[in-house]
Parts: C-alpha cells; sequence; structure tokens
C-alpha cells in the first residue's frame, strides 16, 4: 500500500532532486524503496520529540542510550546537508497512511524541520574507552612499562 502511494507521486519525488543520479532515475522500484527506507527513518529520529518510544532496547545502537549520544549528532548533522534532504511529500505520504497521522505529529514536524531546534549540537561526552581507543592510535598501547 505504502509504495503503491509513492508510486502514484514517483515523478514529482524525482522532480524534488536537482541532478538525480540515472540509476535512480531508471530504477523506480528502487528509487521508492529508497523513499520509504530514509521517510520512515526520518520520522523515526523525529518520534522522541513528539512521544516517549519504549520500544528499543537501550542497546540499540542507533535509538538505544549510546546511539543518542553518539550517533545522533552526526545522523542530525547530515540530515541537514542539502544532498541528503528528503522530499516534505514523503513524510506526508507516510503520515497519511499511518496511525500516526495527528495534528501533533504534523505540528511537530514542521517545528522540526523550520525551527531546526532538536538539530542544536548535543554536549560531546567522552566514552570510557576512548583512551584506551587513542593509545592504540597514536602506538602506545603495548609498548613495555620501563
Amino acid at each position: 500500500i505504502i509504495i503503491e502511494s509513492f508510486a502514484q507521486v514517483e515523478e514529482e519525488l524525482k522532480d524534488s532532486y536537482d541532478s538525480l543520479d540515472p540509476m535512480w532515475q531508471s530504477d523506480n522500484e528502487r528509487f521508492l524503496k529508497l523513499m520509504l527506507i530514509d521517510g520512515c527513518f526520518t520520522l523515526e529520529i523525529f518520534r522522541p520529540a513528539i512521544e516517549t518510544p519504549g520500544d528499543y532496547h537501550s542497546d540499540d545502537l542507533i535509538f538505544g542510550n549510546h546511539g543518542k549520544l553518539y550517533i545522533w549528532p552526526f545522523i542530525r548533522q547530515d540530515m541537514l546537508l542539502l544532498e541528503n534532504q528528503l522530499p516534505m511529500l514523503v513524510l506526508d505520504k507516510l503520515l497519511a497512511i499511518s496511525k500516526l497521522v495527528s495534528k501533533e505529529w504534523e505540528n511537530a514536524c514542521t517545528y522540526l524541520i523550520y525551527t531546526g531546534k532538536t538539530w542544536a549540537p548535543v554536549e560531546r561526552r567522552r566514552h570510557k574507552l576512548q583512551p584506551f581507543a587513542r593509545r592504540l592510535q597514536d602506538g602506545s598501547f603495548g609498548e613495555p612499562v620501563v
């Protein structure tokens, strides 16, 4: 149902990109799947601003505690790059056919997109293993202690 919904606006989605790679121009199914995956991921990144998701394990690489501290800042930064931006039509379609449809979600997504409030830099915290990683990088790890 979702891919069919995207297929109806496929040309409009492709026209949203200035110079779409020929690979994406010619492989319609692959392009639509990419829009679906990117759209779902984007909504999932926005979700904590609207509700508290409790369906991820705390060790999840992206949505767990560690991911929120160390990976999310890079994901958010990457999402702001022009070449990585998703057409709003994708989010509109996903919201329209999901159970998440509510004015609250629509307003929150619009707010996040236009204000960038959640894109504020997150305080960089030092991971417990960082000193060991530095020692490995500079070659001092494993030298005999004299």
